[in-house]
Parts: structure tokens; sequence; C-alpha cells
């Protein structure tokens, strides 16, 4: 029993390390390995059958209704796979991707589905976001050390938008960790590393993360302003002596270059746009196009990437409902839904958090369903959620009826249901 406990938190800070950092891509990016990240992911799930088929993590995934939604998305792209009449290796391709995106979920929602595995798995996101910010500023001195794109901070995502999303959603599951004098601040510097990946969409989703955060109590502004002033001002004392010399350093290594300077002039001015916005607006118009023609049921599976345009429609909703109709724009806002529903106490505030940020970031990136950060994230947020259902449920049974609130006799008439 002991022995199962400590794998099972290995298995978790394990995956984090992995996953979540995306070391198990950027291994093989910088050929560092030879062999891809599909890989990692075989290795993994052989590591951690013996918990996956253990009758604990069965029982979790007959309870979870993550394990529905998954079975619901495969049966939808199967049934569209075999309806369509194109079927290219790029198709094909896609719905291999789905399987293995489903299988991901499910193995690390069994990883995860003891709290002692979610805490060991969330103090590791925090180092990795810590981390994270720290490799972000080191890049902004050291250009193009892992970002593919001059000026943008990366790191190990090597992508400037997924590096900022990853951050958004690591301080999402790590803040409340923290003191409540010191989340403030934490949330500043964590904004700091995704500032520097100057990615529109990242910046807007921190913004309304930490909106969201202060509303739902995760953050006590009487508590944590200090702190947060504190980072403020020596950041800001810090760049006023200093910005003179830093802007000519930062011109020399070709960091403030003209698509770092139109990103920052976006956040004065929503009418400026540059090659990447253009290309966005295009594509999402096709893809929206494509739906218009054919709204009920789509063109089927790929039919977002197997196109005429040479990128996807960077939007979720879009390229689902490109592929299967009206019907393609719930499968996101169902996995949402999936994943924190009936979710109690801090899994709730957590989940919350996480649902906006998610929605907010499927109008900008058609990548939310299988990139393994964002899978990671779903798994452990889904499984903390029925560990917090679980736990709930044990306190309405031990408790005399006359305690009980209106909201605890809601749920434990459905319970019974």
């Amino acid at each position: 029993m002991l022995m199962s406990k400590y794998y099972q938190r290995a298995l978790a800070v394990a995956a984090v390390l992995l996953f979540f950092t995306n070391l198990n891509l950027y291994l093989f990016i910088s050929n560092a390995v030879s062999f891809p990240p599909l890989f990692w992911i075989i290795g993994f799930a052989v590591v951690a059958a013996p918990l996956c088929f253990a009758r604990r993590s069965l029982m979790v995934l007959r309870q979870s209704l993550m394990t529905s939604w998954c079975y619901g998305f495969l049966v939808v792209s199967g049934i569209w796979l075999l309806c369509q009449a194109a079927q290219s290796d790029m198709v094909w391709q896609e719905f291999r991707t789905r399987i293995l995106s489903v299988l991901f979920l499910l193995m690390l929602l069994c990883v995860f589905s003891k709290t002692d595995a979610q805490v060991w798995a969330r103090q590791t996101i925090l180092f990795a976001v810590l981390v994270g910010v720290a490799v972000n500023v080191y890049e902004v001195f050291n250009p193009s050390t892992f970002s593919s794109v001059l000026g943008r901070s990366a790191g190990l995502y090597v992508n400037p938008t997924q590096a900022g999303a990853a951050l958004v959603i690591g301080m999402v599951l790590s803040v409340g960790l923290l003191p409540q004098r010191l989340r403030l601040a934490f949330m500043l510097v964590v904004g700091l590393g995704i500032f520097l990946t100057f990615s529109r969409a990242a910046v807007m989703g921190w913004f309304i993360t930490i909106l969201v955060v202060i509303c739902t109590g995760q953050i006590n502004l009487k508590r944590s302003i200090l702190t947060g002033c504190a980072v403020l001002s020596l950041a800001g004392a810090a760049l006023f002596w200093q910005w003179d010399t830093l802007q000519y350093k930062l011109e020399d290594l070709g960091v403030l270059n003209s698509n770092v300077l139109t990103r920052v002039k976006w956040f004065n001015d929503f009418d400026s746009k540059d090659f990447s916005a253009v290309e966005r607006e295009e594509a999402a118009h096709l893809a929206w196009q494509m739906f218009s023609d054919n709204p009920i049921f789509g063109y089927g599976v790929g039919a977002s990437i197997n196109w005429e345009f040479e990128v996807s429609s960077h939007n979720q909703y879009l390229n689902m409902m490109v592929d299967h109709g009206i019907l393609g724009l719930f499968i996101l806002p169902c996995l949402v839904l999936a994943t924190i529903w009936r979710s109690q106490g801090e899994a709730r505030k957590i989940g919350l958090a996480f649902a906006v940020f998610v929605f907010q970031w499927g109008l900008f990136s058609h990548n939310v369903l299988e990139e393994r950060y964002i899978l990671l994230a779903f798994s452990l947020l889904g499984a903390m959620s029925l560990e917090g259902k679980s736990h709930y449920k044990q306190h309405l049974d031990q408790a005399p009826e006359s305690s009980f609130t209106h909201e605890d006799r809601s749920y434990n008439h459905c319970l019974a249901r």
C-alpha cells in the first residue's frame, strides 16, 4: 500500500515534468533524442499500466463524466470518418491524434486519482511555472535560445503562444498552494513571463484569469496587495533606471524588431495588424464560409486542416464546426463541463478560472484538444473534481440532516437519484 502511494506520486510528478513542461517534444526538436514524443507517451503508459488497471482507477473511470465525453468524441469522430468521402493520410492522422488525446486524458485521470498525487502534481507545476518564467527572462537577453520566433520568449515550448498559454494554466493550477500574501505577487511575476512571449491571446487570458481568481476568492487583496505593490515597484524602478541601456541592448540583439513592436502597439491600437493577425483573419473567414456551406454535418474529420489554406483556423470551435457541423460547436464546452461538473471547494474555484481561460483560448487556438499541457490540466482538474465530490458526499453522509444547507440537500437528492 505504501509502495503504491509513492509510485502514484512519482508518476504524477513525472507526468508534469515530461508533458506539462513540453520536455518530451523539446528533446526531440532539439535533437537531444532521436525518438518522437509518441515514444515517451507509450513508455509512460507502460509504466503507469499497473495503476491504470487497478480496481480504484477503473472505478474512477466509470464515475467520471470525462470518460463519457471521451467515448462520445471518438464515436462522433468514427461515424463522421466512415461517412465522409475523402479519407486521405492527413485525415487518418487527425483521427489517430484524437484517439491518442483521449487515451492520454484517461491515463492521466487515473494517475491523478488520489489527493496526494494531485498535490504533488500541482507542486511540480508551481516549480515548472517559476522555471518557465526564469527561462523566458533569460531568453530576452539570449534570443532564439529556445524560441522559433526572434524576440519572443518560448522556453521548452518553442512556440511562444503555447508557452504563454501553459504559464496561464500553470498559474491557475498552482496559485492556491501559496500563502495568501504571496498569491498576487506570484501572478504578477507569471504575468511578466507571459508578456515576454508577446502572445496577445495569452496576455488577455492572463488578465481575464486574474479577475476570475479574485472574484472566486482565491486572492484576498487586503492580504496580498502589499507584496503585489512591492513587486510592481521593484520592476518599475528597475525599468526606469535602466531603460535606456536596456532598450539599446534589446535593439542590438534584435529583440525589439518590427514583429514585436507591432504586437506591443496592438494593446494601444486594436486596429493595428501584423502578418499573423491578417493570416488568422483569412483562415477564420475560410473556416466560417465552409461551415456556412454545410452547417448540419460539416465536411468530416480533418476537413479543417486538409484544406486550401496553409494553416488551420486558429480557432478550436471553428475547426470542430467545419469537421462536424453545428455539433462541433459543443465539443470543447462539453469537455470543460465534464471536467468541472459538480466540483466542490478549491477544485470548484480552480475549475471556474480554468474554464474561463479555456473558453477564451479556444477562440485563438485550434490545438486545445491535442496539446499535452492542456490535456494534462483537464485530467488533473477532472480528478480533483471527482475526489472533491467523494469527500463532500462523505461529509453529507456523516453530518446530521439538520445541518444541511439547501445546496447540500439538492446535491444529496441528485446523488440519490
